[in-house]
């Protein structure tokens, strides 16, 4: 169940909520494995302006996450994520923005047991967004956005956790642009890339990089 409220492209208001309630089977097994969970996902968005020249956008989400049988493999887990970035207007539809974002996760299992194997997996992410838009009427849309991120894992420790690589401290840059490009009254190209440079704050030998580039040549009849 969602509530909006649109003015324009960017200037907007939105709340609501998922619910879920899912339930899995093994169908390699005579015996079918339940695992049944509930999910609760409360949303708060919007871009609102303060004048003609200046704005918010701004973003709050969350996911609970309950599993029947909490466990290793399916941990319960309570996420959430905040980001706001102020963003200055030179047209209606063209922007330069930057902000703030954060998000935190936390697991938790039914037993004992699990507990510290699953808390290694419990972390938060602080960082930098720079961002730019411009659209206009004649089908140009181009958006840039840059994220600075510093996740860290505050209960792997490199000296006792056999899983440190996995729940390492990251220093992370991503950059993702996307667009539609028209050229003349039929043809136009659409956009999409991703880079992300993933970097071990304390072992270099521990990084990874990933790029995703997506251009279509679209002929509109």
């Amino acid at each position: 169940a969602f509530y909006r409220i649109r003015k324009n492209y960017n200037r907007y208001f939105e709340i609501g909520s998922e619910i879920s309630y899912r339930d899995f089977k093994d169908d390699f097994s005579d015996e079918e494995y339940h695992n049944r969970y509930f999910s609760l996902e409360p949303r708060l968005e919007g871009e609102l302006s303060f004048d003609s020249s200046w704005g918010m956008r701004f973003k709050l989400e969350m996911e609970m996450r309950s599993y029947q049988t909490a466990d290793d493999v399916n941990p319960n887990f309570i996420y959430f994520a905040g980001e706001g970035v102020l963003k200055y207007y030179w047209e209606d539809f063209e922007s330069f923005g930057a902000g703030y974002f954060y998000e935190r996760q936390s697991h938790s299992a039914s037993d004992a047991a699990s507990v510290a194997f699953v808390e290694l997996e419990n972390f938060h992410t602080y960082g930098l967004i720079v961002d730019s838009e411009i659209m206009s009427f004649s089908g140009l849309l181009l958006n840039l956005e840059y994220r600075l991120s510093l996740r860290t894992y505050p209960n792997a420790d490199a000296s006792t956790s056999l899983f440190y690589n996995y729940y390492s401290d990251r220093f992370i840059h991503s950059i993702s642009a996307f667009g539609w490009i028209p050229i003349g009254n039929r043809w136009q190209v659409q956009l999409f890339a991703n880079y992300d440079n993933d970097q071990d704050r304390d072992n270099e030998q521990n990084d990874n990089r990933s790029t995703i580039l997506n251009l279509s040549l679209i002929y509109r009849f």
